[in-house]
């Protein structure tokens, strides 16, 4: 953080701010817990570990607003729909619920929307079809 967010003065090393006196430690510490958040999600990006990264993102957007990890969420987001599709396709009902549902807890998309109810669907139809088999 360059400035004091109510003053707008220049800030140095400490946490107090020089011109306003505000106590900047908490606002500083959230700023460095989210940029520690940033570098673990990209390292599980690099990984491809999708569904984590998405989480570490999230908890890091919470803290820290950055238009540049707002895209990379949205990238992630498209990619993770992506594979529910795949796996959907697969009949890979379950798996791909559990993915639709991460995204749909990030951010309400219509496509997730709409795949969650097929799935929703799907299931429901499999469900039915062991009771009958059952009587």
């Amino acid at each position: 953080m360059e400035r004091c967010p109510i003053c707008r003065a220049r800030l140095k090393s400490d946490p107090v701010c020089p011109r306003c006196g505000s106590d900047l430690s908490q606002v500083l510490s959230s700023a460095a817990k989210a940029l520690a958040l940033r570098d673990q999600a990209l390292l599980l990006v690099a990984q491809g570990e999708t569904a984590s990264a998405l989480r570490l993102l999230q908890h890091s957007l919470l803290l820290k607003r950055d238009p540049m990890l707002v895209a990379l969420q949205n990238f992630l987001l498209d990619k993770q729909l992506r594979q529910a599709v795949s796996a959907f396709k697969q009949q890979g009902y379950t798996e791909a619920l559990s993915m639709t549902k991460q995204v749909l807890d990030i951010k309400k998309l219509p496509l997730a929307l709409a795949l969650q109810e097929m799935l929703f669907d799907k299931l429901n139809g499999a469900v039915q079809e062991l009771d009958f088999s059952e009587n």
